[in-house]
This record gives structure tokens, sequence and C-alpha cells, in this order.
């Protein structure tokens, strides 16, 4: 059995920040933080107006043991680190990658 992939940013390159595998504590601590949440394939979408907002959400989302994907062409671990590089945001974070189809890592970033 494959173990279950914590909640992670799977996309975040335009205004919607999607995240995977959301448990339910995971999308209470959002609404309790105030953000309208959309749930689309089991999927929360979030909608964010500007940088500012974008890295206040991914603050939340790493206070509440998210992870923020690698990849390709602005992956979330890449606007995370372009937020920081801004200085909008500061400190390490979580990464989560694949080596395959249900072969999956995470490592800190910083």
């Amino acid at each position: 059995m494959t173990a279950t992939t914590p909640p992670h940013v799977t996309r975040a390159d335009g205004d919607d920040v999607v995240i995977a595998s959301p448990t339910d504590d995971f999308k209470n601590v959002l609404a309790r933080a105030g953000y309208s949440i959309t749930v689309e394939s089991g999927n929360l979408v979030i909608t964010t107006a500007d940088d500012d907002a974008k890295a206040a959400l991914f603050a939340e989302i790493r206070k509440a043991g998210g992870a923020f994907a690698v990849g390709r062409e602005w992956s979330p671990a890449e606007i995370f680190e372009m937020l920081r590089d801004k200085s909008l945001l500061s400190g390490a974070f979580t990464e989560i990658g694949w080596r395959g189809p249900g072969s999956w890592f995470t490592r800190t970033n910083g």
C-alpha cells in the first residue's frame, strides 16, 4: 500500500493556488484563517489577488504542514523561492517531488 501524500500545492503560477491531498484538518486551518475555498475534483482551490496575498497563503500552508511541488516551469516550490527572493516570505519550506508513479519524497528547502 502506498502512503498518502501530505497536503501539497500542485499549481500556483496564476491567480489560483491548487492544493492536492487535503485533509479535513488542513482545510479547516485555512478556512479559520479566512480563506475562501473551492473544492474541485478533491483539490482545494484558493484564488489570490497578487504576490502579497499568495505569500500570505503560502505562509499559512507551510504553517499547516503543507508542501510545495517541485517540477518544471514555475512549480509551486519555485514560486515559493521567488516570493522569498522578493522578501515576501522567509525561512525554509517542504518540497514534494516524485521519482515515479506512487513514489514520492519530501525534502526541506532553505
